[in-house]
């Protein structure tokens, strides 16, 4: 598979999950920070903080550094060492995608709850995507050493 194109897959996977956990995929109360529950520490009421609320803002990091990989292997990854490293890169960051909403966050317990029945499934499947994008871009420059 060629570098650019896994370059480009990896920009588009990195901007749905970055800008998908603040949309569509959003946790419980909405987009990024419904109302009180991301501000509750000032909140005279005390308001209780819904576990998923770090799901957003780690699924933009997790995000960039996708989309960041992805610029890396269009730009540089016609080196095959280069490509091979940015393609492990990758794997781990599929699995960070993958434990955001499962054991790194993880989402409310409720499995009537919108993070648990939308944006953990999403992520996690996503995150497979990236996994498998990984594995294909190390691969198939890491089995061409001998033609160069």
């Amino acid at each position: 598979m060629k570098s650019k194109i896994v370059g480009a897959l990896n920009i588009i996977l990195g901007a749905v999950i970055a800008v998908g956990t603040r949309t569509f995929l959003h946790v419980c109360g909405g987009g990024m920070n419904s109302g009180s529950m991301g501000d509750s520490m000032g909140d005279s009421m005390g308001e209780m903080q819904m576990p998923c609320a770090g799901v957003p803002n780690a699924s933009l990091v997790a995000g960039i550094v996708l989309a960041v990989l992805g610029i890396i292997f269009i730009i540089a990854g016609k080196k095959k060492v280069v490509s091979t490293l940015l393609g492990l890169l990758n794997v781990i960051a599929g699995v960070v995608v993958i434990g955001i909403p499962t054991f790194i966050v993880g989402v409310c317990g409720g499995a009537h709850m919108h993070c648990h029945m939308v944006t953990r499934p999403a992520l996690i499947i996503v995150g497979a995507f990236v996994v498998i994008l990984g594995i294909i871009g190390a691969v198939s420059k890491a089995s061409n050493y001998s033609k160069d």
